[in-house]
Parts: structure tokens; sequence; C-alpha cells
């Protein structure tokens, strides 16, 4: 329920088209054309007062002001002898489209309205608070010839509605249950608008576009956690809490179903937040799924979810945001609770929020302990994927990013290439690798998948190099060591090849994921998000 001002179409005073009014009494005419831009012979034409609701079964209640007509062959009305007032007309055909026209009259004159255009009809969903169990509630569009009943759960469904900015209003049949106005509801053509629980200012829908012309994946994803951006441009932070805690996000399914969220930031003052959201099903080539957003409600309680956006059954081990100062730059943000104990790391904007900054020449790393054994600790030929972003500003001939120790497994750069590696023991001791040329001084994000004997790595959303190369070790594998951000230990637990830059959005996971998951991640993590949008 996006709240925007309701601009009403103005009638204008211009030559009677369609005949004369009566006296004392003004004449409304107008041309409505079909989407196909044809003259809409045969429409139904409704004019209603604009604070004109359908009665309620059982009522008492008289309409006054409201007159049905048709449009003739050239798509023209004409309705005669209406009084002074506000009006809303409505014109539907039998072919699913509809408009509104709202109109003030002040004067006897005949008025000519600008020609308009049919649009496809729009739906209006949500959900009532049913009150006492024994009461039939009600849903009416204030100026609309529109009544629905309620459903014993409270949900309402209001179809065949034109594309415009209404108000419904929730009523009774008890007279003493107060009606409840919800104004300023925004619906669009071929749309389904949710009007939010009781309580919640407003809500707008946030559309995935997984096409060509968005993200561009065809696999259907489950458990995805999907970044959202807010700034000033797409939303309006002083409708909401201070620190964001009356945010919501649900589906829009008969249930409005609410969807686990975590905010990375919140910067109220810089008008800029970063939101996960965990979509249970994210469907690949497809522009028509959603979730609804919702804000300003002054007394909800913080949101708890119902489980963590990364959850170890999304396949999520470790999750590092690098956001924040001190010990919460480096919180896991996985039940597992990994957390990270930063040394000498800095922090500034990163590619999502922000990001830790390590010096390289100061020993600056994070350390993650109790990692050793454990989810983190996967055996040769395991499945496992290592994510992160990052962007390195020295030329170095040998940086890690993040790694297991030395000889069990990393991403870092190496003789001037990105590399992803895994050490084994048989058949002899060495690094399974895959690389890609090295680029410093921009964002890049990383990922290496180990998938039993496949070895993969990934820049940018796209697999550069699948071919498993080996390089030669003199040590066996030893997998005692904890994972480190920054650095790596060898292993006689000397540290060194400390990074250089900046890191952001680290990732473990105990499963192999996909080239689209993959994809997905870059490509709606990246600056000009892809899948994201707030209109379609």
């Amino acid at each position: 329920m996006l709240l925007v001002p309701v601009i009403g179409c103005s009638c204008t005073m211009g030559p009677d088209r369609a005949g004369t009014s009566e006296q004392g009494n003004a004449r409304v005419v107008a041309t409505i054309y079909t989407s196909a831009g044809k003259p809409a012979g045969g429409a139904t034409v409704r004019l209603r007062r604009a604070d004109y609701v359908k009665k309620v079964p059982l009522s008492k209640r008289t309409a006054r002001g409201s007159v049905d007509t048709t449009t003739d062959a050239e798509g023209l009305f004409g309705i005669d002898s209406i009084e002074t007032g506000s009006y809303a007309i409505e014109v539907t055909d039998n072919t699913g489209e509809a408009v509104l026209l709202r109109c003030d009259i002040d004067t006897t004159r005949t008025f000519n309205l600008p020609p308009d255009t049919l649009r496809p009809f729009a739906t209006i969903k949500g959900r009532i608070d049913h009150g006492a169990a024994s009461s039939r509630r009600f849903v009416q569009v204030e100026g609309l010839e529109r009544l629905v009943e309620a459903y014993d759960d409270g949900s309402y469904s209001l179809s065949d509605l034109p594309a415009d900015t209404l108000t419904i209003r929730t009523v009774g049949i008890d007279s003493s249950i107060d009606p409840v106005v919800v104004p300023d509801i925004v619906t669009r053509p071929a749309q389904t608008t949710l009007v939010p629980f009781d309580g919640w200012l407003f809500s707008r829908p946030v559309y995935l576009n997984t096409t060509a012309a968005g993200a561009d994946i065809a696999e259907d994803l489950y458990g995805f956690p999907v970044l959202v951006r807010l700034n000033a441009a797409n939303f309006a932070f002083d409708e909401t809490r201070s620190d964001g805690s009356d945010l919501r996000f649900i589906k829009p399914d008969a249930d409005s179903t609410t969807l686990p969220f975590e905010i990375e930031r919140w910067d109220m003052n810089a008008r800029l937040a970063e939101i996960w959201v965990s979509v249970d099903t994210v469907r690949g080539t497809n522009d028509d799924q959603s979730f609804i957003m919702l804000w300003g409600n002054p007394e909800t309680a913080p949101a708890v979810p119902s489980r963590p956006v990364f959850d170890a059954a999304d396949g999520f081990g470790g999750v590092w945001h690098l956001s924040g100062t001190g010990e919460a730059q480096a919180r896991d943000a996985t039940p597992n609770g990994f957390h990270g104990i930063p040394a000498n790391v800095a922090s500034d904007e990163g590619i999502i929020g922000e990001a830790g900054i390590f010096t390289g020449d100061e020993k600056s790393y994070i350390a993650v302990p109790n990692t050793a054994s454990g989810a983190l600790n996967y055996p040769e030929n395991g499945r496992y994927t290592v994510s992160v972003w990052v962007n390195s500003d020295s030329v170095a001939y040998n940086r890690v990013i993040i790694g297991k120790g030395d000889v069990q497994y990393y991403l870092r750069i190496h003789n001037d290439n990105w590399h992803f590696a895994e050490y084994h023991d048989l058949p002899s001791t060495a690094w399974d690798f895959t690389a890609f040329p090295y680029s410093f001084g921009e964002w890049v994000h990383l990922c290496g998948v180990r998938n039993d004997t496949s070895h993969y790595l990934y820049v940018d959303g796209v697999c550069v190099d699948s071919v498993k190369k080996r390089m030669g070790g003199d040590e066996p594998r030893n997998e005692s060591f904890d994972v480190e951000i920054g650095r790596r230990l060898l292993p006689d637990r000397s540290d060194g090849l400390y990074f250089s830059g900046s890191i952001d959005e680290v990732r473990i996971s105990g499963v192999a994921r996909s080239g689209d998951w993959i994809k997905l991640c870059y490509m709606n993590q990246r600056k000009d998000d892809n899948l994201v949008r707030f209109e379609r």
C-alpha cells in the first residue's frame, strides 16, 4: 500500500458534444477507448459520488447520486442532471478492462472530460481483524459499486477494479463496530495490490526479474537470500522507525506468510539500508514474482524471525557480512555462531553496506575460532562452496583472501591469478586448483566450488575455469586449522600472506552451489542490482 496523493481527473468546461444539461444541474461527457486504441462502444458507465459505498446486506442505507449508462458506438457517454459534488465515474467493458474518471461538479455547465483509455483489471487482496467470531465483516470501495464479504480468517479479495488510487472501508453488520478506513491504495493494471495487516500504514511490492532483461537465470532456486537495497530514491525513511524495526516482508499469498529477513545496515541519516530477505523459491526466467515490504507501524515489537535468513538447512555454514566495527564486524549470520575475532581490521563502505579493510603489512586479519572441526571442515573430494567480494589494492604476488590453513582449502591471489585450491594426500601430496587472471583496484565476486572430484572457479558470476590442475606440495593434508579471513597459517603455525585491500560478504556453504545460484548472487549483490525491482 504505497501512499501517494490522489490526483483526480479535473473536469474542464467546453462545448456540449452530447446535448444540453437540464436547468440547475450539470452534464458530463467523455470519450473512452480500448487499450487497442479503438472506441469502447457498449461499455458500462457508473457514476457514483466519491464517498459512495455499496450498502451492506441487511442494512437500510439508501444510495444517492448514482447513475448507470453505456457508451455509444464511438465510445462516447453523456450523463445529465448531476448535482454539485465530487464524483467517481467507472467505465468497464466485457473484455476485462476498466478506467476510473474523477470529477468535481461546482457549476451547472457541461463538462468535457479528456478522452481516456481502458486498462486491464486490477485486484486488491488483504486481511482484516475479524473481531468477534460471530460478526460478519465486509469490505467496500469508496466511489465504486464494490462489496465483498471477508472469509472466516479475515482475508478478502476485490477483483475487476480500475487502476487508480482507491480507498476501502471494512464494516460489519453489527453497527456498533466502527468502520476501518484504509486510504490511498494504489492499484495497477493486471496486478494485485496487497493491503497490509492492521497497524502497518505502508506497503509496496518488491519484484524479482530473472529473465534476460534482469538477472538472466533459468534455474529455480530455493532458500535464496535476496538483497534489498533501500535509498532516498526508492524508500521514504521518515515513514518508519529510526532503526527500521517495524519493517516486515510477507509473501503475496492467501496467508500473507512472513519471510525471514536480516537488516545488515540501517543508516537513517544517510538514507541507506541493506536487508537480506529469505525467499523460498526464486523462479528462473520469470518477471512475475514478488514479495511485499511493510513498514510504518509504531506499535509493533521488533521482528523475531521464525528462522535465520542464512540457515544451515539451506546449506550455509558460515556467513560474515563484515559490517560494523569491533566484534560486530566479524559476526557469523548463520545459527552456527562462528563469530570471528578481527585484528587491525578497519571498516569502510563496501559492495554491500560496510566492508573490512585489511592493511596487508600490519598483521591485519580475522580469525574464526572453533572451526577446525565441524560444519566448515570438509573432506577431500567433498562438496562445498567458498565465495567472497574482494577489492585488492595490491599487485602482490601472493595474498590469501580466505582459507582453512595452507593445506586444506582456500581462495587467494597466486602467480597473478585468482586461485581456488583444495589440498590432497592421495595419489600424492598436492593442491587441486583452478585459476583466472587477477585484477586489482575494483570489486570482484569470487566463488570456488568443490563437487566431489570436480573443481570450479567463478569470477563475477561466470565459470572461468573448470579444468582441474595439480600443484605439488611437501606437507600432508592438515585439517586442524581454523578458518581465517585475510591470511593463512602454514603447517608449522607460522603466519603470512596477509591480504591488502577490502573484503566483503564472505560465505562458506556445505553444498556445491549451482552456476545459476552463483550468478544470481553476483547479479543481485552488485551495485547496479539486476534482480530486484520496485516497479514492473
